[in-house]
């Protein structure tokens, strides 16, 4: 199959929406106009499902880049930085009772 199809075909459907079945049934019906061999019809169909995985790992890993800058550029905190406040707020309060028992 001719390079260009394949990226044609790749733009044209939005890599990150397919799934196995769309791009097998797709694969499928260039096969049965004679446009690919049926291993040409296998292959194209995995690569549309590789690519279409990376896309989607390829987005999610930009949205969560983009959601840390916000949160960043908000001044907000992480849960995680949250959680770590939490425990020094509570140790520091354990040692000013202690201390208070002392008096």
């Amino acid at each position: 199959m001719k390079n260009l199809l394949k990226k044609s075909i790749l733009i044209g459907m939005g890599a990150i929406s397919i799934t196995r079945e769309k791009a097998e049934k797709l694969a499928r019906e260039f096969e049965e106009k004679g446009e690919v061999t049926s291993d040409e019809a296998r292959q194209f169909a995995d690569e549309l499902v590789q690519k279409g995985e990376q896309e989607r790992s390829n987005l999610k890993e930009a949205v969560k880049r983009e959601v840390d800058n916000l949160i960043r550029t908000a001044g907000l905190v992480t849960k995680q930085e949250f959680d770590q406040l939490d425990i020094r707020v509570r140790q520091l309060e354990l040692q000013a009772s202690k201390g208070d028992a002392g008096n």
